[in-house]
């Protein structure tokens, strides 16, 4: 799955040394769209099997425009089920910059573009307040439609 937006900051890390004596870390980002009504995504980005500097990658794209690519998983523990996202890539998208704003010459050129749901939401302009042609409540600047 993916979803794309601000990588806003980092949440925590966590870090450990597993039975092998192979180093572990990982990392809780917040990630959320640009639109009239935001959605996040918490997520985690683990170092572990092969993915070295994965969370170092993360943490150079904070604050920057992304497609974050993430997995979903649910588990159960006593009784109780608990999803889990862990992502393992993101990409900086085309013409945006850190902060949000679009500076295209800040950013690597990717063949992502940007999609529609980064695009910050307009807001649509209603002609006659909403009533149809026939509207004389608008024109007498009533605007209760009934």
């Amino acid at each position: 799955m993916e979803f794309a937006g601000i990588l806003k900051f980092k949440i925590g890390e966590r870090c450990g040394v597993s039975k092998t004596g192979q180093e572990w870390k990982i990392a809780k980002y917040l990630v959320e769209t640009v639109e009239m009504y935001p959605r996040r995504i918490v997520f985690e980005v683990s170092n572990g099997n092969g993915g070295q500097e994965r969370v170092a990658q993360f943490d150079a794209l904070v604050g920057q425009t992304v497609r974050v690519y993430f997995d979903i998983d649910a588990r159960e523990y006593n009784g109780e089920w608990y999803n889990s996202v862990h992502a393992y890539k993101a990409i900086p998208l085309k013409g945006a910059a850190k902060g949000g704003a679009s500076d295209a010459a800040a950013q690597p050129h990717t063949e992502e573009s940007a999609p529609s749901e980064v695009a910050a939401a307009q807001p649509q302009t209603v002609q006659n307040g909403g009533m149809g042609a026939n509207n004389t409540q608008a024109e007498n600047g009533d605007d209760i439609p009934f």
